[in-house]
Order: C-alpha cells, then structure tokens, then sequence
C-alpha cells in the first residue's frame, strides 16, 4: 500500500494536471444493456471475476457457483462448516475464500475447495460481536464493513509467527481517534492501494489512506440525496487527459480504468473517473429493482450485474474503447 505522503502528493499532481475527459473520446460513455440470465428460484448476490470465471454466491445458500462468462455454470463450490454460513459477502484470494455473513455476525475463512479453516465473531476483547456486511481482500488483509462498530476492520488472513495470525485485528478504518461512519455498506481497494468505503446513511463514497485517515470523498451523485453503495468494480477504459507521461503517476492512477458503484436504493449504476469524477449513471430509462453485485470480465468489455429481487444476472456492453 502506499504511504499517505506519497498519496497526498499523487492527488495534488493529478487533480491540477488532468481534465474530466470531456474532449472528443468515448470516456464518458456509459455501458450498454446487453442480455441477462434467469436463474429461476436462485437470488443471485455478490459477484467476483477470477481470470476466465464469474463467481456467484446467493441470499440464502451456503454455496459459490463458478459461470463462464456465457453466464454457464461451470462449477459449485459448497461451504463446508461446522455450522450453516450463509454468504451476504465473499472475496476469493489465491487461497482462501473469505466469506462474511451478516445473519450470523461471523467472518468465515475457507480454502478454494469449501474447506473450513477458521472463523471470528468478536472484536480482540472476545466479547464485542461484529456484524459484516460486506468485505473484500487485499494482500493478505480482510477489509470488513462492521455495522456493529460502524467502520472497516482491517483483519489478518495470514499466520506469520511473531508477527501476526489469522483474525487478528490490523486496525480500524477511519481510526479509533476519528469519527464513526454512518452505514458502511461497500469496500473496495484501489489497485494503488486507497480504501474507498461506501456509506449507506451518509450517501457518498469516502477514500481513506491505509492508515485509517480519511483524504476525500468522491463527487455526490447530482440530484440524489439519498445512496446505497452496493459494490465496485473497475473497467479498463482510460481517461485520455491523464495519459500525460510527464505528470507526476508513481501509483499508476491514469492506467486505472473508470469506477462503477452499484446503488442499491436507486436501481441505478453510477460511473466515476478513478479519482471520484462522476462519469454518469446507467440504466438510463429504466431502474434495477435491487442490484447488489457487479463485477468486469477479465479482457474488461462486460460488466455483470445481479438483481435478486427478480432473480437474474444482467450483462452490460463496456463502452468508451
């Protein structure tokens, strides 16, 4: 992760050497409506893309499923637990699977085959309960959204002796000195290593250091007063008025592709520059009845989207190449 002088000194250089992307491109282009899965009784959640493979947990099962991206199963992947763990969030690493549920108030760690490794309830005192709502990992750190403490619990996923051990609280994000959130109901590390955290009740996007202090907050959402962060995911699609090599970049901002937020309250899709520039908000005509998942496939033309109410996964057609 990157320290936060580093990054403070990133988004000055950046944010007074590059546009919106307003010129004469595609950058502002927003998905397209493309085609869509039924999945008859199935409420499909969280999504999670791995090379070739979409992953899809669901309200109510203790399983993943693994899709090609013709939206066909391909694969399960059943939680294997002592007791029932019912994912309302997951995130797959190289080994794990780390899987929060909410109804139980535990965060699950399992290996890539379902295989029960271990799982936490409390806070370190061993008394204070957590209450996961959503999560996602990075660099052998679970990132999860409390709404017990109402922050993100930064917790270790490795055993290294001496230094740290699976379940072990790293730290609280914002810090234990600032402020509380209001609902966090979204996470999601940028590839330079910002946390950006989507809170429910505050209706924004907040970015923090990876030291818990908090730096911005991405541009409201014009005309809405109230927001649901669901979940994140990134296209590939540049901003050709960062591509200016000689600005100061160390982190590799301008070859991070634009940001969608997936709102739960609206039925809607709102598109941002890396940095927070509202982009635009999608389906345009029309609304979700409740999108609580969204991933890119891996060459980054699609966008996959669940809506449980109506059981289906949608396919969105990436603009802006």
């Amino acid at each position: 992760m990157v320290r936060l002088g580093l990054l403070l000194a990133l988004m000055v250089a950046v944010m007074f050497t590059v546009g919106c992307g307003d010129g004469d491109d595609h950058y502002g282009d927003l998905p397209e409506y493309e085609t869509m899965i039924e999945l008859g009784d199935l409420e499909p959640s969280r999504l999670q893309v791995i090379a070739d493979t979409l992953f899809v947990s669901y309200n109510g099962l203790s399983r993943i499923d693994a899709y090609n991206f013709q939206l066909q199963r391909i694969g399960s992947l059943e939680l294997k637990a002592p007791e029932k763990i019912l994912p309302t969030a997951f995130a797959l690493t190289d080994t794990s699977v780390v899987v929060a549920d909410h109804g139980r108030g535990v965060v699950a760690v399992f290996d890539r085959r379902g295989n029960y490794r271990t799982s936490f309830d409390t806070l370190p005192d061993g008394e204070t309960k957590i209450q996961p709502i959503a999560l996602a990992a990075f660099q052998g750190v679970a990132y999860v959204a409390d709404m017990a403490s109402r922050r993100v619990l930064a917790i270790s996923l490795n055993n290294i002796p001496d230094i740290t051990e699976p379940g072990e609280l790293v730290l609280t994000i914002p810090s234990e000195k600032m402020p509380a959130l209001g609902f966090p109901s979204a996470v999601q590390i940028t590839p330079d290593g910002r946390l950006l955290i989507g809170d429910a009740a505050r209706a924004e996007v907040g970015v923090f250091a990876c030291e818990g202090s908090r730096i911005y907050s991405f541009d409201a959402v014009p005309d809405l007063d109230r927001l649901a962060p669901q979940g994140f995911a990134y296209d590939r699609v540049l901003d050709p008025n960062q591509q200016d090599e000689s600005s100061f970049d160390p982190s590799g901002v301008r070859l991070q592709g634009r940001l969608h937020l997936i709102d739960g309250f609206n039925g809607k899709i709102h598109m941002f520059s890396p940095l927070g520039v509202y982009l635009g908000s999608y389906p345009p005509q029309t609304r979700l009845s409740g999108p609580a998942g969204i991933a890119t496939d891996a060459a980054g033309d699609y966008l996959f989207v669940t809506d449980p109410p109506t059981r289906r996964i949608l396919v969105f057609r990436i603009k802006g190449e």
